[in-house]
């Protein structure tokens, strides 16, 4: 009932304050005041109905880019104990295991998403070899938080589109992260893109912990499709990667809050 109200307020808000909602349809403003994200939820569910999956990826980065990416990780801060070092901790020991089996070959890591660089700090004290970690976040105001937060230390952190960013630096022995729900907001077409162009790059690795919404079986299902509460994207991640040429290395589906698909693949 309260994600209905909320739905019928935002519509409304759309109709009421069309300058404002025709600011943020054309990314002019980014969503950080409770009126602002208010009717940023509308026109992401307006997006996901007529099935504009290019502007409801839009329009989820923009939501990203305000108060709800900035605050995310202040408002779930048990997330890291609770699920990074709990549930999902088989991705890391996969990951683990593939590094030391490398030789020496794997040694920048860049995570797509970082939010409060406690996944990248934890990760660059546990893979022996890797010598450069870099976060990249969407939200410049979490970017600027860790560089005081991990001044003094080797981390380094961005702010900007991860796929471009990563189209420049990608080389030989990049590994690849997103841990958490990040991969949700990117079209299926930019991962594809993604995947093939660090297939490349071999030897690389990609690791992910994303979610997996409504049913959504890739098992079954190889398309993208718009789910959960937010209507991000379900991807078939290992279709994905093998379609680009990786090898699946470690797969699980947890069932946590919700189903998690994890993976880390060689390319």
């Amino acid at each position: 009932m309260k994600e209905v109200i909320k739905q019928i307020c935002g519509d409304v808000a759309v109709r009421v304050f069309p300058k404002v909602s025709l600011s943020i349809a054309r990314g002019e403003t980014v969503p950080r005041g409770s009126l602002e994200k208010l009717i940023s939820s509308s026109l992401i569910r307006q997006a996901a109905l007529s099935g504009d999956h290019k502007s409801l990826r839009n329009r989820l980065s923009q939501y990203w880019q305000g108060d709800a990416g900035d605050s995310f990780y202040d408002k779930f801060a048990d997330r890291f104990e609770s699920s990074f070092l709990g549930g999902h901790y088989p991705l890391v020991e996969a990951l683990i295991d593939v590094v030391n089996s490398s030789e020496g070959e794997l040694t920048q890591l860049y995570e797509i998403g970082c939010g409060d660089g406690r996944v990248l700090h934890h990760l660059s004290g546990k893979l022996e070899g890797v010598n450069r970690f870099t976060g990249l976040d969407i939200n410049e105001m979490i970017i600027k938080k860790n560089r005081d937060t991990y001044a003094g230390t080797s981390l380094e952190f961005h702010s900007g589109d991860a796929t471009a960013l990563l189209e420049e630096v990608a080389r030989p022995g990049t590994i690849v992260m997103s841990y958490g729900g990040v991969m949700e907001y990117f079209l299926e077409e930019e991962l594809a893109t993604m995947f093939a162009m660090l297939k490349q790059k071999s030897p690389v690795v990609v690791a992910l912990v994303e979610p997996l919404y409504d049913g959504y079986d890739p098992s079954l299902e190889t398309e993208s499709r718009p789910s959960g509460l937010e209507l991000s994207f379900s991807h078939n991640h290992r279709h994905l990667l093998e379609q680009a040429g990786f090898t699946v290395q470690f797969q699980s589906q947890p069932e946590m809050e919700f189903r998690w698909m994890m993976i880390v693949a060689q390319g």
